[in-house]
């Protein structure tokens, strides 16, 4: 998702983001599969993956200013 979103913005992944050894116990890949959610619930995705990239660029793009004075911390509230 971050080597496409750095396509969509058109810049270069390999210089845009730095690479770090992998966690202990953390996933190589994480594979989803929405073939229950479509057999269960009859549900399927609408917009696919490269559209709503494109979407979350533009959005990022209208709101940067009120993005970049947000903290950077995350503070998990229950």
């Amino acid at each position: 998702l971050v080597a496409a979103l750095c396509a969509a913005r058109g810049v270069d992944f390999s210089t845009s983001t730095v690479t770090r050894p992998a966690r202990p116990g953390h996933d190589h890949a994480y594979r989803l599969d929405c073939q229950r959610a479509n057999e269960e619930l009859a549900w399927s995705p609408e917009v696919p993956l490269a559209a709503g990239l494109a979407e979350v660029v533009r959005w990022v793009d209208d709101e940067w200013e009120t993005i970049r004075r947000l903290p950077l911390e995350y503070v998990h509230r229950p």
